[in-house]
């Protein structure tokens, strides 16, 4: 198995997942993505290459482990605490 350190990440409109190959991801589907508060922009993963169906859209990233950890402690994506 590998470890989270291996994946690639990105981040996409979420207009864009029905263009999504999921076979080409870690996600099984789109009820697996992570997305923002506004639930306008989703995170995909993978490891390798970019997959082809990624890189025929419009997409934030590539990013690293470390890297999208980071893009997830910012306002759109941190869970509103009420």
């Amino acid at each position: 198995m590998k470890a989270p350190s291996d994946n690639i990440y990105a981040v996409i409109s979420t207009a864009d997942v029905d263009n999504v190959n999921f076979d080409e991801l870690l996600d099984t589907d789109a009820n697996t993505l992570r997305y923002n508060n506004d639930s306008t922009k989703c995170i995909v993963k993978w490891i390798g290459s970019i997959p082809s169906s990624i890189a025929a859209i419009s997409y934030e990233g590539p990013y690293t482990h470390q890297e999208i950890k980071q893009v997830l402690k910012t306002a759109s994506w941190i869970p509103n605490q009420e």
